[in-house]
């Protein structure tokens, strides 16, 4: 497995400080030309491998950005667009399930709904169950892509959607009616937007392994187990430990909530429908715990070529 890190940095040429000073002379040492964003701002954008060495130095140089923007403004912002993992063909044989990254861009306006669609808990912020179908408004602009076979999600919440084409799409391919819920335009719930995508099985606590993500002690109002984001350099992949999970469904959803809602992990099955029907859509491998180890053992031995200019 390797993993390609997309890196940009931001520079406001009308701020000056020694933070932007020693970043530009780092970039030019290095050859990495940035381009002409807007107003005064130069953008610097830079791929690279996070087992290129090269990638050590990027991220002193982020640390550093980072230290100083917490006292002051540097001038100097770095972003982290996203991470493109590549896999070998044994290791894609060993795939069991996928997670979604994203839809593809479509979003949807939900109507407020006086929260009919969260109980929410007054102590971790968060909601624990859904009360009704979610609800959409209508748009022109919308109205090419609901008739395509697509997803879709809301504009409120984590939650992912599919068209009416898609899901039947799905279910002629023989994906369960029980992975989805029906979603509709206005409030009298009655012309239908799509089918919200739901679990069939919630995997076990602690079945889902990632050092993307840490689990957090429940919540003491709603009991309700948590996991969240961790801002890691490296990507190290996602796993499903395999003494917790006796067999995947086309649908099932992770023990721990994430932000919203539970983050949901796909068979080969229904991913690859997904995959096959929108380029757009972007979901990233899942496999044994078993072979984690194995798996990350080659990004930290291996050396590659930069792919910098």
């Amino acid at each position: 497995m390797r993993a390609l890190i997309y890196i940009v940095i931001d520079i406001d040429c009308e701020i000056q400080s020694k933070v932007r000073q020693k970043t530009e002379y780092f970039l030019k040492v290095h050859g990495i030309e940035g381009y002409k964003l807007f107003g005064p701002y130069i953008r610097y954008e830079i791929p690279i491998y996070q087992d290129d060495p090269f990638y050590m130095n990027l991220l002193r140089l982020e640390k550093m950005i980072r230290k100083y923007n917490e006292v002051e403004e540097s001038g100097v912002e770095w972003m982290c667009f996203g991470v493109s993992a590549e896999y070998t063909e044994k290791e894609k044989e060993k795939v069991i399930g996928y997670c979604l990254e994203t839809v593809g861009g479509n979003i949807c306006k939900s109507i407020d709904c006086k929260n009919e669609y969260f109980v929410w808990c007054e102590v971790c912020g968060y909601y624990s169950k859904q009360l009704a179908p979610y609800v959409f408004q209508k748009s022109q602009q919308r109205k090419k892509w609901f008739s395509e076979k697509t997803l879709f999600a809301a504009d409120v919440g984590n939650e992912v959607f599919v068209t009416e084409s898609m899901y039947k799409y799905c279910v002629e391919n023989g994906i369960s009616k029980d992975c989805f819920q029906p979603a509709y335009f206005g409030k009298k719930r009655i012309e239908l937007a799509g089918y919200q995508i739901k679990a069939e099985q919630i995997l076990l606590p602690g079945a889902f392994v990632s050092e993307q993500f840490q689990i957090q002690e429940p919540c003491e109002k709603c009991g309700e187990s948590r996991m969240k984001y961790v801002d890691n350099p490296y990507y190290m992949g996602l796993y499903l430990d395999n003494n917790k999970v006796s067999k995947l469904r086309d649908v099932n959803a992770v023990y721990e909530y994430c932000g919203s809602s539970r983050k949901l992990i796909f068979g080969k099955k229904i991913s690859e429908l997904f995959m096959k029907t929108d380029s757009k859509i972007r979901m990233v491998p899942v496999f044994p715990l078993s072979v984690k180890q194995e798996m990350e053992s080659m990004i930290k031995t291996k050396k590659y070529a930069s792919i910098r200019k």
